[in-house]
């Protein structure tokens, strides 16, 4: 069926709670370097007691500054799970009656996105504080998540636009708005199990090698936060719209099934995590993105096929239950990478992506499992919500 410019305007008529999310994401992203910047020079120079030029630049000379900026990288590399685990218990109560009083009251969304909102600009003015009063410790860093992790977590955010969404549009637009959202959401009836385990380990490595991906380039690399911004920046405009292009091409164009797409997207993951830890220089890294540009396309399938089956009244149900779920997958997914690449960060910096490819053989296998044994299923679905549409 063609896409045509009638129902591409009817698309965009749809886009209510696509921008918000937009620059909700976006300002987190744009804070996350320079937090994590922060949080590691006050560890250098607090807790370390080295000068601010050493600081900076991290030029180890002597061997005792080589491993001091080994320590020092790999203590800062625990930013991210620390940060997550503030913030794991208070989302996993919230989200479990946050997503039963949506149900009942649907305009409480935009009542979730203000307190959001509200709270993370909370969060920015006391990181602010910690900027401006630099000789706080490193640890008042991570207390300026307590708002966000009490009345406005990012999955929270994401639990209403995924119960916003596919209330409110048909299944034609759905998978183009899932892919604007771009973030994994799960769920499916009989397989639910292998789905939800397959899910979570996606999650986790698309999130993973964010946590400590700035240490690797200043390790390997040793870009500082300026290069490693920009490059990101780049990168995250790049992925975005490649998978843009690519989803409305593989699911209007040639109308690939959706499992097919997610598993394009799995061993797009795979290979950009392979090339990363293998090449390990600016060429391999820059490949590694245009490899695995395509990752995210596992989770748009995923959520594309199992959103079929979810009847429209269970599903600020389900998202509740999924938003408990992936209020842990940050803590997981930052501890276990953090964790190995403390270990091999001395000698063998680009171990932790060969581990995290590996860990991509469970979803591919899943899903090459439905694809092959469950065609008929997948086929009476499509025609079971083509005539709920």
């Amino acid at each position: 069926m063609k896409f045509s410019e009638t129902k591409f305007y009817k698309l965009l008529s749809l886009l209510k709670i696509e921008p918000f999310i937009f620059l909700f994401l976006l300002a987190a992203s744009e804070k996350s370097v320079t937090v994590t910047q922060m949080y590691q020079d006050k560890l250098c120079i607090i807790d370390y007691g080295e000068s601010a030029s050493f600081c900076k630049y991290l030029n180890a000379t002597s061997e005792l500054e080589k491993q001091k900026k080994i320590s020092l990288l790999a203590e800062a590399s625990f930013f991210s799970p620390y940060q997550a685990l503030i913030s794991t218990i208070p989302s996993v109560i919230a989200s479990l009656f946050i997503g039963a009083w949506i149900d009942k009251h649907f305009k409480a969304v935009k009542i979730v996105l203000l307190m959001a909102a509200l709270c993370s600009s909370l969060e920015t003015s006391i990181l602010m504080l910690n900027a401006i009063n630099f000789q706080w410790r490193p640890n008042m860093v991570l207390l300026s998540y307590i708002p966000t992790a009490i009345c406005g977590s990012t999955s929270h955010v994401l639990m209403a636009a995924f119960t916003y969404v596919p209330k409110t549009t048909s299944e034609l637009y759905r998978p183009i708005r899932f892919a604007i959202l771009e973030l994994a959401m799960f769920l499916e009836r009989k397989q639910l199990w292998l789905m939800l385990g397959s899910m979570y380990v996606i999650v986790v490595v698309l999130l993973g090698p964010m946590t400590i991906m700035y240490q690797f380039t200043e390790k390997v690399f040793s870009w500082d936060a300026t290069t490693y911004s920009t490059v990101n920046a780049i990168s995250s405009t790049f992925t975005n719209i490649i998978v843009a292009i690519a989803t409305h091409f593989l699911v209007n164009k040639i109308r690939l099934d959706d499992v097919l797409v997610a598993i394009i997207g799995t061993v797009s993951s795979m290979a950009g995590n392979v090339i990363r830890g293998t090449i390990l220089n600016p060429g391999g890294y820059i490949l590694a993105i245009f490899v695995g540009g395509f990752a995210s396309l596992s989770s748009i399938g995923i959520r594309s096929y199992t959103s079929r089956i979810v009847a429209r009244e269970e599903l600020a149900q389900v998202f509740c239950v999924l938003a408990a779920i992936e209020a842990t997958i940050q803590l997981v997914a930052g501890t276990f990478t953090a964790s190995i690449f403390k270990t091999t960060i001395a000698n063998l910096p680009g171990l932790v992506f060969h581990v995290i490819s590996i860990l991509n053989f469970f979803p591919l296998l899943t899903l090459m499992y439905i694809d092959l044994f469950h065609k008929s299923k997948k086929r009476e679905m499509m025609l079971v919500d083509n005539e709920n549409n």
